[in-house]
């Protein structure tokens, strides 16, 4: 039985959104999180709002059930990661600021979801092994110059307990 583990889903849900071509200002690409500033994305963003749009970060949720099921080697857990992308809250994306960003927000959303939700289950197999439950969205408006597209993920994978 394939395993994985919460990093190499983690590991595998910035690659797969790194590799996503925007529909809208195509020539800014995603771009994982360098974890400045102590790996608090929102004070990096905020720091620097002009350099971060469509710069993501993807973390555990910090949560942890109990295993659904389990036997000696494996046990089928949730992972619960959260995905956070900036959007600098500039005139970058068309005539009208708010509205523009929403859909540029809307649009990534959507390419996001596809990549790593419940469509995206064959682009994660062998080490990657999972099973997406879904994705939730959730738009931020910030106070600080930026704003933030949040997506919950959600899978169920089977983690080799003894490694």
């Amino acid at each position: 039985m394939p395993v994985a583990t919460l990093e190499s889903l983690r590991d595998r849900i910035i690659v797969l959104i790194t590799a996503l071509t925007p529909t809208s200002l195509t020539g800014d690409k995603f771009r994982g999180s360098l974890d400045e500033s102590e790996a608090d994305f929102r004070k990096a963003a905020e720091a620097a709002p002009a350099g971060c749009l469509r710069r993501f970060q993807v973390r555990n949720d910090g949560s942890d059930d109990l295993p659904a099921v389990s036997n000696a080697d494996t046990a089928q857990l949730r992972a619960k990661l959260r995905i956070l992308v900036a959007y600098p809250q500039t005139h970058r994306y068309g005539g009208s600021a708010g509205r523009d960003r929403d859909d540029v927000i809307d649009q990534d959303w959507r390419k996001i979801n596809f990549s790593v939700g419940v469509y995206g289950r064959a682009n994660f197999s062998t080490t990657h092994d999972c099973t997406p439950l879904g994705c939730r969205k959730e738009v931020e408006i910030g106070t600080s110059g930026v704003d933030y597209l949040v997506i919950a993920f959600e899978a169920n994978y089977y983690l080799d307990v003894d490694a």
